[in-house]
Formats: C-alpha cells, structure tokens, sequence
C-alpha cells in the first residue's frame, strides 16, 4: 500500500481569508453564502459552503461560482470540493437533505459538532435556523444514501496505486456524521471512541515529527473496519436479501424500486418529488453540483447540466481575466 499526498499544516487564518474572499466574488449573483462547520485541523480541515443561488440561467454559472477559478490558487487546497447550491425556490427541499440536521444533543441545548452549523458569509439569511427534528424515515433515507457514496469512494480509493492520505483523512472525519445518526436510530454509541481515534491520527499527521505512515494505515484500517459494520447494520435496516449488499439494497428503497415498510409512504413521495424539482431546478440555472442529495440512486431519473468544453474554456479564461483586472 502507496500512501501520498500528506497533509501540511497551514494558517488557520487562511480559512477565513478564503470564505471572505470567496463571498466578495458571487455576493453580485448569489442570493445567499452560508460556511458551515470549523477548523480544528488546519491542513486537513476544508470549507465547506452552502451557496443559495437565483433560479434564473447564467451561462457561465459554472466558472463564476468555482472556487478553484475565482480565488488565487493558494486558497484551492483549502477547498476539497466545491460549494454545494441550491435555487431559491428549491430551500424547503433542505428539509430532507443533511443540511436539516441536528443532533438530539444539540436539539436538547448542548454543544454539538455535528450537523451543518452554519454562518452566514454574505448575502441574505434566507434559509431556516431550525428544523423539525429528523423522524425515522429521514434518517433511513439520509443512512441510505451514506451507504450507497461511501461504498463507491472507498472502492475507488482502494483500487488506486497511490493513496491520498488527505483524501483518506477526509474521508474518516466526515464518516463520523453518518455514525453519529445510526447510533441516535439504533440507541448505541459508536461513533464517539471512532471519532477520537480519527482525530488522534489527524492530529498525528500534522505533528512536525509524526509518525504519519502509521497515522495514515490506522485511519485506512479503521475506516475499512467501521464501513463494513456499518454496511451491516444498514443492511438489516434495509431488510437486504441474502447476500445483498447493503448499498445495492439502500438504492432499490431510495429509487421506490423496493418498498421498506419502516418508511412513511408519504415521507417517501414527498421526499422524491423535492429531489426530482430540485435537480431539475439546479440545471435549469446552468449549475452542475456539488449537489445537496446523493444522486446515484437517481441516476436514472434525474440529470445534471452538462456544460459544453468550449463555453467551459471561454468562462474560465473570461473570468479569470475580469478577476485579475477587477
């Protein structure tokens, strides 16, 4: 096993600098810019954005919202994926989205890392500051979609030549979030001693005489272990059948193929038509993701933008001239 790509510890104030800057871009065309999160490890923590955008086309939607065009390129490694967008129209469909999450915890007043803590960054606060708490069926369907991404990315990651171990670091600390919401359903208490473990190992790969090879194996050896139990347990709570792995059976239920009577007939309906209106919204204004749902059990049903090379190339090059300028 190869393992590249190590982290380096960065400025936690860079963090900062990029978000502000990255509001001042979009505040023109973005209804709203919210961060989410906080940096405990700089080096290995990344931005996350929930970009609120106005349902009418832009042609170049694409470059003017990428962070990785609009800001200098020592801000890109700070930024593991794009923002996430969603239409104006389209916030209510937040509520079945992980975006709508709060721990029991935090529910109940405490402190809480989990769920998307958002501050807003520029424009107006047009998203809710409180949901109803998740009922049964909104956590099948988010677990769902966790066991359906995380099996994909971590095959994808176990069959290349050469390991990202801030790939691999990202990976393991956002897994915490899915394991988290299985042990509210099922009342255990896993995902506490995970998490120490994860962030133990991220802290060693950011020591300036850290055994970062050791650190890099324990998190691909935990991580590994925790997916495949986790797999197992989704895989009861999706009723799989003998030898069905749980991320084939999670999307059966997800794309209404299958119908698990644990879920709300109605919870189910209303859930698919908010995603359906909101993929169909989302290239209507000519934006291709990061999206607030997983698509893959979708994928049959739903499209994304596709935005042709050439008004790509003409994008980039045109705003990255209108920003040097500016």
């Amino acid at each position: 096993m190869s393992f590249v790509d190590f982290p380096r510890r960065l400025d936690l104030a860079m963090y900062d600098e990029a978000v502000e800057q990255y509001g001042r871009a979009v505040k023109s065309r973005a209804v709203a810019v919210y961060r989410g999160g906080r940096v405990r490890f700089p080096g290995l923590s990344d931005i996350d954005l929930l970009v609120v955008v106005d349902d009418q086309p832009v042609w170049d939607n694409e470059e003017f919202y990428s962070p990785f065009v609009r800001l200098p390129k020592r801000y890109h490694e700070l930024f593991h994926h794009r923002p996430h967008f969603v239409p104006r129209s389209c916030i209510d469909a937040l509520a079945y989205s992980t975006f709508a999450y709060t721990t029991k915890t935090a529910a109940h007043g405490a402190v809480d890392d989990a769920g998307f803590r958002r501050q807003l960054v520029v424009g107006d606060d047009v998203v809710p500051t409180a949901w109803a708490q998740p009922n049964y069926s909104w956590y099948l369907c988010n677990l769902f979609e966790t066991a359906i991404t995380a099996r994909l990315r971590f095959d994808h990651f176990q069959g290349s030549q050469r390991r990202s171990v801030r790939r691999l670091a990202s990976m393991a600390a956002t897994f915490r979030f899915p394991l988290r919401q299985l042990d509210e359903l099922n009342g255990t208490s896993y995902e506490g001693a995970y998490s120490s473990i994860v962030d133990r190992a991220r802290a060693e790969l950011l020591e300036t005489s850290g055994d970062v090879e050791a650190a890099a194996g324990v998190l691909f050896t935990l991580y590994a272990a925790t997916l495949a139990g986790f797999e197992r347990a989704i895989g009861e709570l999706a009723n799989a059948r003998q030898g069905e792995p749980a991320a084939h059976a999670a999307r059966e239920i997800l794309a209404a193929r299958r119908v698990l009577a644990s879920i709300e007939p109605s919870y189910m309906a209303s859930r698919r038509a908010a995603i359906h209106t909101y993929f169909d919204r989302l290239r209507h204004t000519k934006i291709s993701g990061l999206t607030i749902f997983v698509r893959e059990p979708y994928r049959t049903e739903v499209q994304l933008y596709r935005q042709p090379l050439w008004v790509g190339r003409t994008a980039t090059a045109l705003r990255t001239a209108i920003d040097a300028l500016g």
